[in-house]
């Protein structure tokens, strides 16, 4: 029987969120890169209810199934991840085998803490991967891309370092449960769940609102050049006329300039392209035409050094869309800011 109805703030925080994330699932139903963002809400969805039920309804006194989300959370963002960066290898019967340990230990959810533990390694695991695949993307990404470092892979970042942190923070409070008293524990209990609906509105929000991300990682792939072929090709030939080119018609100054726009002006392939760069240059693609933008800037300064100049329009004239990736990228290649350089001519 079920014990008699019994709500507290934390009970409010759930059914917020129940209702926030089936209006979410909504929005994201028909569209195919929302697909991993809506399963991985309908999990969120299950917890909520479950959660619920256990404390306001009084299912806990006969069945505990919540602990067994600890051990779902982790594989749930690592695919959320994959999809949005394109990077879906794996059939699907295959990723289901990533959620096995939820079947496993079902049996045992009355063995809490020690379910909890296992969770607390596959979180650790799972988001360890994440942070391992956007920086796999990233550097995807600088063999195509000339304008990696404002494509916004910010956003993924900041969401991958919230979720990381807030299941760094859930899971200590977790297993700290059996040592806190009453009121610590339901005061970090809704602290906890008002921050993972923060979390996850953010998601939605970004992924409804930012720009569809290019499938970098196969794009990459399918450039990947094999040694042994190249064996009989002299890349300095090539490079100097991928060099001689992008020099003639400004192509750098292009602010979204990709590897396929370089290589339907000189009529090369982008394997070759790529090969002579990363061969001749010790660059990826996106280095190198950075390198090439710097290069402008600083010719720039030399000329306007009796003037004070607009850094931000020297940039932009050169191919740089926004005053962060130029400061960045200038730094990384001079070893000074843009302002110090200039105050060194």
């Amino acid at each position: 029987m079920l014990q008699s109805f019994h709500i507290v703030p934390v009970n409010v925080i759930q059914l917020v969120s129940l209702g926030a994330y089936l209006l979410a699932i909504l929005i994201f139903a028909n569209q195919p890169r929302g697909r991993m963002l809506v399963i991985y809400l309908l999990c969120q969805c299950v917890l909520m209810t479950t959660n619920f039920a256990e404390e306001a309804l009084g299912a806990r006194s006969y069945l505990l199934i919540t602990p067994v989300f600890t051990l779902a959370t982790g594989p749930l963002v690592y695919f959320l991840f994959k999809n949005l960066l394109h990077a879906n290898r794996n059939k699907q019967e295959r990723r289901l085998v990533h959620f096995l340990p939820v079947l496993l230990v079902l049996p045992f959810t009355e063995y809490t803490q020690l379910v909890i533990a296992f969770g607390t390694v596959s979180q650790l695991i799972y988001f360890a991967f994440t942070v391992q695949l956007v920086g796999f993307y990233q550097q995807a990404s600088a063999e195509i891309r000339a304008d990696v470092n404002t494509c916004d892979l910010q956003w993924i970042r900041t969401t991958v370092v919230l979720f990381v942190i807030f299941a760094l923070v859930d899971l200590v409070r977790l297993n700290m449960q059996t040592y806190n008293d009453t009121s610590t524990k339901a005061l970090w209990y809704f602290i906890d769940l008002v921050w993972l609906l923060a979390i996850n509105l953010y998601l939605v929000v970004k992924v409804h609102n930012q720009p569809h991300l290019e499938d970098s990682i196969t794009q990459a792939q399918e450039i990947t050049f094999n040694e042994v072929d190249k064996q009989s090709e002299d890349p300095t030939e090539i490079f100097n006329a991928i060099h001689n080119t992008i020099m003639q018609h400004y192509l750098y100054r292009q602010p979204r300039l990709t590897i396929h726009d370089v290589a339907e002006v000189i009529g090369l392939g982008v394997k070759d392209i790529s090969w002579a760069i990363n061969t001749c240059g010790g660059y990826n693609f996106n280095e190198y035409i950075n390198s090439l933008r710097v290069d402008e800037v600083k010719q720039q300064l030399q000329c306007e050094k009796q003037t004070t100049p607009n850094l931000l329009a020297l940039a932009m004239n050169a191919g740089f869309n926004s005053k962060s990736s130029f400061n960045s990228v200038f730094k990384k290649q001079t070893g000074y800011t843009p302002s110090q350089f200039s105050k060194l001519i």
